[in-house]
């Protein structure tokens, strides 16, 4: 698996899946991260729609499936909980690169791509270290004496990780 590390934006970036992790929401009011609004506003705001639904709330290792009509180069859009942001550490992170990288595997997905999201009490660099390090780490599958199926999931190639 090839990880890289971009400052490219989110909604220009073309892959199978664009993981968006999010923390906990308040729901007396819905505001997204200025780039993740962005992603938003580009999808004509799906984003937010579903989130007032109380479709996704955030929870750690909480998951939401969405398929961006237009705007967005991404075939589809992973919204990833993170839980509370003041209980967001590496292991968080690196947990929800996991989940990202399971689920566009699950859906024979090649190219991943992850927003980095900007927290107060970690630094970008560590941010980016801990989502590379769970892409990774998530990705290994020991099947040396397992007979191939056809039902297996995928295995993604690359994974963007998109700083502000």
């Amino acid at each position: 698996m090839q990880v890289t590390v971009e400052s490219r934006s989110p909604v220009e970036r073309t892959a199978d899946v664009l993981a968006l992790p999010l923390s906990q929401l308040d729901p007396s009011h819905w505001r997204l991260p200025p780039r993740m609004a962005g992603v938003d506003r580009a999808a004509g705001g799906a984003v937010l729609s579903l989130l007032a639904t109380g479709d996704f709330r955030g929870k750690r290792g909480e998951t939401l499936l969405l398929y961006p009509q237009d705007g967005v180069s991404a075939k589809r859009i992973l919204l990833v909980g993170l839980g509370e942001e003041n209980r967001i550490d590496a292991g968080v992170l690196r947990e929800a690169a996991g989940i990202a990288v399971r689920e566009t595997a699950k859906r024979q997905g090649k190219v991943l791509a992850v927003v980095s999201p900007a927290l107060r009490r970690l630094r970008v660099a560590t941010v980016a270290q801990a989502l590379a390090e769970g892409a990774i780490l998530s990705s290994y599958r020991f099947d040396r004496y397992q007979e191939r199926r056809d039902d297996a999931p995928g295995e993604v190639s690359s994974v963007a990780i998109l700083l502000e």
